[in-house]
């Protein structure tokens, strides 16, 4: 039987956690290895942060979670997470969590938790793409290879590339990435962590490189897996204004949809591999150091 909260979840997120009348409230200190290259709070330590809050409040699984980022916290800032029961069932949780850093908000979601219901619906709809597994995969680094070896997200967690057949791509900007955060199962906060990876895929399907930060990340979570690597199958959809839209699923090693979400990020950092230098420049002066 899982207990929660999950120990994989506190050994990415180290929270502190206090139970409360109606939910849950928790801390940690953003450490780099949870941060965007610019020492920015990367997005998807807000969902993984949020989903592990939400399944130690109801001790129940992450069905769904969307989690809006408002704000951004710096690495070395003190993430206070307030969680709270809005409806609970005899087996449906519903659920909102809010996390601030000295009383202003930096993000908020809201989702659900839920037991399994005994002779309940089960199936799978879609077929995972025909890859390569992991073993036989090529090391992928997602940043620029200035910053390999970096204490921030690209080092916390691996990722490894292989190659979609073409009729199994589904927009210009599809990719496949095997992702896993080393000696960890990937759990729903684990993949919600990995997964605010496809506005990359918007890039990619517009010729460039690099990707955006998000305005959301939502996903829905399938059964529990113990393997540690999964499938990220990225789309890039479209781009308007600025602001593009992309989707992912995510997928165990022997063919089990996970979990599928979607993202809207604000599409900025976006530039041709010939100017990777200027780009990284660019990141560098905004994090105030001239490295």
């Amino acid at each position: 039987m899982t207990s929660f909260p999950r120990a994989a979840d506190l050994a990415l997120v180290p929270l502190e956690l206090e139970a409360t009348d109606n939910g849950i409230n928790g801390r940690f200190e953003l450490e780099m290895r949870l941060c965007r290259p610019d020492g920015g709070l990367f997005g998807g330590t807000a969902i993984a942060a949020s989903t592990t809050c939400m399944e130690a409040a109801t001790n129940a699984p992450a069905v769904w979670i969307t989690t809006q980022y408002v704000s951004t916290a710096r690495v070395g800032g003190v993430i206070e997470l307030d969680t709270r029961i809005v409806a609970r069932g005899k087996r449906i949780n519903q659920l909102q969590v809010t996390g601030h850093v000295g009383g202003e908000l930096m993000f908020t979601s809201v989702g659900s938790t839920a037991l399994p219901r005994e002779g309940g619906i089960e199936g799978q709809y879609q077929a995972m793409p025909t890859v390569a597994g992991p073993d036989n995969a090529a090391d992928f680094f997602p940043g620029p290879p200035q910053l390999r070896g970096d204490s921030n997200f690209f080092g916390a967690a691996e990722f490894r590339s292989v190659e979609l057949a073409e009729d199994e791509k589904r927009t210009k900007g599809s990719f496949v990435l095997w992702a896993r955060v080393s000696g960890q199962p990937a759990t729903p906060a684990i993949i919600g962590y990995l997964a605010d990876m496809s506005p990359t895929a918007v890039a990619r399907g517009a010729g460039k490189m690099g990707g955006g930060t998000s305005l959301d990340n939502s996903m829905r979570f399938g059964p529990d897996t113990q393997s540690e690597w999964v499938l990220m199958e990225m789309h890039g959809h479209l781009a308007v204004g600025g602001y593009g839209h992309s989707s992912i699923h995510i997928w165990s090693p022997d063919g089990v949809l996970l979990g599928y979400g979607g993202q809207t990020s604000n599409i900025r950092h976006i530039f041709d591999e010939a100017d990777m230098e200027k780009a990284l420049a660019e990141m560098r002066q905004r994090m105030g150091t001239s490295e």
